[in-house]
């Protein structure tokens, strides 16, 4: 609960990047004002001919728009007269003194004799960005004109981290003929992340260029991941294959297993239902029967009462009938945000042992860690699925106002590898202009964009494989200095964008003030969200969407997207069962369920995964580009953050 708490203080501070600038920036701005003539010294020893008053006056931004240079800590940075936010430039570092940290007008004379550099302005830059290709004059006139934002897409180099180490995790046993996905990281987490595949014994197990590994035959195999950049940086993880006994079929005497959602739901889950839309519709009809027949027991979906409505009230019902032994239902359908508290109050059981018995080690990757608290598992392995929509959290845009302002469709970008930093905000910065003043390019919640594209850089911002949090990554300052800028460059909407319509009239994404902005998938076309009654929007809405933006040093092959919240089965506590039935026999029967669904889908040649994906978002999306956009997003580059479920229940 601590690092999460911290998470909350974190998110809350970013939230004020986009509203105001805190008091210390300002008092550094302050205190470093005096390096304005250290500054003009270094322009001075570049070419500059102009006295000091001239050099200040002679500042000027695009469109001539005046601009400040100051001293933040060692860094070189500059803004616009009138705006909140500085820019970096560069770091000076390596040409001040320890004992220069203020260098005044009149203190010209001391700054030339004591200063130990003899590198220009010029030079010091060249040394951090070496691919910079222009003259010293020409590095002047960009000084002096603001040209030299970090930003820049000619001025800076990204820098190459070189790859230490990789971590693998995933089942260390399989049995034969299933599969796995592995999941690994290469560290540090801002390198590039691409690794190649193999195993030493093909005849045990393969892998794909994925990391999904297929079990062949008994024997014990390696699995080894190695870094394209490196081949020295590799990592091997060991599986032990064997053969799986049959499941155990006890006769339940009729028992109904009792699986319950909210009523609004129970299409989710009861494939006898005409409105049941998963692929898996046949199959799991077919397989529902033949567990109802083999254990000699009833399947039914119920929902839940009134006196346990969405939210707190439903898991407070949950746990109040676990505690008096009074449970409704075997599994019960919730947030798997609320799995640790259950979990903590023996609301839910560990059925960890049945998973190792029985489960055949079938759960996707995030699922898991999703359903695990304290090393016990406490939701059902429903096994793994090759038609699941990964992507929920993103970017979503009025497509139909795209077209109309003849703006370049970002799921484009995305998919051609130019969805990096650069490329969105040039991007934001056109659609800005061609959007007008009254209009805004970006909008929604702000911890959206934090948590979305840090997960884009392929950093989890609580990593539960490797224990660690990373509040403060690289790309996590990075993400948060570009929506900065972004803001105060006047393409951010700071009004209600994506709830209740209302407080913000003009400016939102409703009346069409805003062009994109964060949000969920089930968002669209949702009567409390984005319905076609509440978008007042010129013909009929068309959504479309985009994933977070990456960081320029990260290729798309290595950006992710983080999932929390997802909706699971939990084994309920509490449940009196009749003499001879367990937790246990349900767990079998369930899972014997789930395992045959898969089966018979995957063994039938005729269905076609892909297809039923495009046509389930085709539902909702109006872009094939977003579709293809949504659809890059498989297993192996999806990843569980916890850290999710702060900004779900305070914005969700």
């Amino acid at each position: 609960m601590k690092k999460l708490y911290l998470i909350f203080i974190m998110i809350l501070s970013f939230s004020f990047l986009f509203v105001g600038c805190n008091d210390k920036e300002e008092e550094k701005k302050i205190d470093y004002d005096s390096h304005k003539y250290f500054i003009y010294e270094l322009a001075s020893k570049s070419g500059y001919n102009g006295s000091y008053d001239e050099w200040l006056k002679s500042i000027k931004g695009d469109n001539d728009n005046p601009v400040e240079i100051t001293m933040i800590d060692t860094a070189l940075c500059w803004r616009y007269v009138g705006d909140e936010y500085f820019i970096p430039l560069y770091d000076l570092s390596s040409s001040l003194n320890d004992g220069d940290d203020k260098i005044k007008p009149d203190e010209k004379e001391e700054c030339k004799n004591n200063c130990d550099t003899t590198e220009s302005a010029y030079q010091i830059y060249i040394k951090h960005f070496p691919d910079y290709n222009k003259t010293e004059e020409e590095w002047l006139d960009d000084l002096l004109n603001g040209r030299l934002s970090s930003s820049s897409e000619d001025n800076t180099k990204v820098v190459e981290i070189e790859p230490e180490s990789i971590t693998i995790s995933g089942e260390d046993e399989m049995f034969i003929g299933y599969k796995q996905q592995l999941i690994y990281s290469v560290l540090p987490l801002e390198c590039d992340q691409s690794v190649i595949w193999s195993s030493n014994n093909d005849e045990v197990a393969t892998v794909d260029e994925n990391g999904i590994v297929t079990s062949l035959s008994f024997g014990d195999v390696k699995i080894k991941a190695t870094s394209t950049v490196n081949s020295n940086v590799s990592a091997t993880f060991r599986i032990k294959v064997g053969a799986c006994d049959d499941f155990p079929i006890p006769n339940m005497g009729g028992y109904e297993i009792v699986i319950m959602n909210a009523v609004s739901a129970l299409s989710d889950d009861d494939p006898f239902l005409d409105t049941y839309s998963n692929p898996d519709k046949v199959y799991k009809q077919k397989a529902w029967r033949e567990i109802e027949e083999t254990y000699n027991c009833k399947i039914s979906v119920v929902s839940y009462p009134e006196e346990a409505p969405w939210g707190e009230p439903r898991i407070n019902w949950i746990k109040d009938k676990a505690s008096t032994n009074t449970s409704q239902c075997d599994l019960a359908v919730i947030s798997s945000n609320y799995v640790p508290e259950l979990a903590k109050t023996f609301s839910a059981i560990n059925i960890s042992e049945y998973y190792r018995i029985y489960g055949r080690k079938q759960m996707d990757p995030a699922l898991k860690q999703a359903g695990t608290y304290h090393g016990g598992l406490y939701i059902a392995s429903t096994g793994t699925t090759t038609t699941a929509v990964n992507v929920d959290i993103g970017l979503y845009y009025n497509y139909g106002l795209l077209k109309r302002l003849g703006i370049e469709d970002p799921a484009k970008l995305f998919n051609d590898g130019n969805w990096n930093y650069t490329g969105f905000e040039k991007w934001v910065h056109e659609a800005q202009e061609k959007l007008g003043d009254n209009r805004r390019a970006l909008g929604g919640q702000p911890y959206y964009y934090y948590y979305g594209m840090t997960n884009a850089a392929g950093v989890q911002i609580i990593d539960v494989i490797l224990n660690t949090t990373n509040i403060r990554s690289e790309a996590s300052r990075n993400a948060m200095k570009l929506m900065a800028k972004l803001t105060q460059d006047g393409c951010v909407s700071t009004g209600n964008t994506w709830g209740d319509k209302g407080s913000y009239e003009g400016n939102d994404f409703f009346d069409e003030g805003v062009l994109m902005i964060t949000g969920l998938l089930w968002y669209v076309g949702a009567s409390s969200r984005w319905s076609s009654q509440s978008l007042h929007w010129e013909g009929t809405p068309e959504i479309a969407y985009v994933p977070f933006p990456y960081p320029d040093n990260v290729n798309k092959t290595d950006t992710r997207i983080g999932t929390c919240g997802l909706s699971v089965y939990l084994y309920v506590a509490g449940r009196k069962y009749p003499s001879g039935i367990s937790s246990e026999f349900v767990y079998v029967a369930m899972n014997d369920l789930f395992l045959r669904t898969h089966k018979y889908q995957n063994n039938d040649e005729t269905f076609n995964a892909e297809d039923f994906i495009y046509n389930s978002l085709k539902k909702r999306i109006s872009n094939d580009a977003s579709i293809e956009a949504m659809m890059y997003y498989d297993s192996s580059r999806v990843f569980y953050d916890p850290a999710h479920t702060i900004y779900q229940s305070t914005a969700g």
